[in-house]
């Protein structure tokens, strides 16, 4: 007796449906985790590179705050005539126009070690390198100076010739410069023979009084991304900088603290 074949049975289209709803749910995560995973990746280098211009600029300004007043003097005579710790050439803050104040920091060294010191201006004829230096926020940018003319007040943050520290694609939102001091009265005018202040008293300095002023600077640093889609990554970066030049003054300005009667 010759059995019937058994009839063989498809899937509905309910069912078809159903597989490839179920399909496509599938596919969708994946490609969903997949995007969301180098979404992540672009953030995470993005956050990394905008650090390391932050550091590195931070590491400039740092160098150049830490040399202030440095003068190449071998006669410790000479310490008190230092011209780099002098009027518009000592280390100040100020600001550029529209800018918050204390956004700029000017200073002067002595880079070409010329004795006697005398604080030179760019010069390309004369091979002379500029020795008025500086850093200011600008329109959302640090900017470094690059050289102020001799008829030009070096303390300005507005004159002179200055050109952008930070890449074009980080805004900076935050730029502040607090110089403060310590003032260390000298009991003897006189320096001795090692270069060194003969004696010193920890009591605070008075008007007509010999006086040593160490300074520090703060730096406050906020940066972000330009971006519109990497606009809430910030990174802030802050460093403090014992200005290495100590100023010594025959005579203390009780009214100006660190700069000359």
């Amino acid at each position: 007796m010759l059995k019937r074949p058994t009839r063989c049975h498809g899937v509905s289209l309910i069912e078809l449906l159903i597989g490839i709803a179920i399909g496509t749910i599938v596919v969708s995560g994946a490609f969903y985790v997949l995007a969301d995973s180098a979404r992540y990746g672009v953030v995470n280098l993005r956050s990394a590179e905008l650090s390391q211009n932050l550091r590195a600029t931070m590491v400039v300004m740092v160098n150049d705050i830490r040399r202030a007043g440095y003068a190449a003097i071998i006669d410790p005579s000479e310490v008190p005539s230092n011209p780099f710790l002098s009027g518009s050439y000592d280390i100040q803050t100020g600001s550029a126009d529209g800018e918050d104040p204390d956004t700029c920091i000017v200073l002067t060294y002595n880079l070409d070690e010329d004795s006697p010191p005398q604080v030179d201006n760019f010069d390309a004829s004369s091979g002379e390198k500029n020795e008025k230096f500086g850093f200011r926020l600008h329109q959302n940018a640090i900017e470094t100076r690059t050289g102020v003319p001799d008829t030009d007040d070096a303390a300005d943050c507005e004159l002179g010739s200055w050109e952008d520290l930070t890449e074009e694609e980080i805004e900076i939102t935050e730029l502040t410069f607090s110089l403060t001091h310590t003032q260390v009265e000298i009991l003897e005018d006189e320096i001795n023979n090692t270069g060194s202040f003969s004696s010193e008293s920890d009591d605070l300095c008075s008007t007509g009084n010999p006086c040593l002023c160490i300074r520090y600077v703060e730096i406050a640093l906020t940066g972000q991304l330009k971006s519109a889609s990497m606009q809430d990554i910030k990174q802030t970066v802050r460093n403090s900088v014992r200005v290495r030049n100590d100023k010594y003054l025959s005579a203390f300005d009780t009214t100006a603290p660190c700069r000359d009667p």
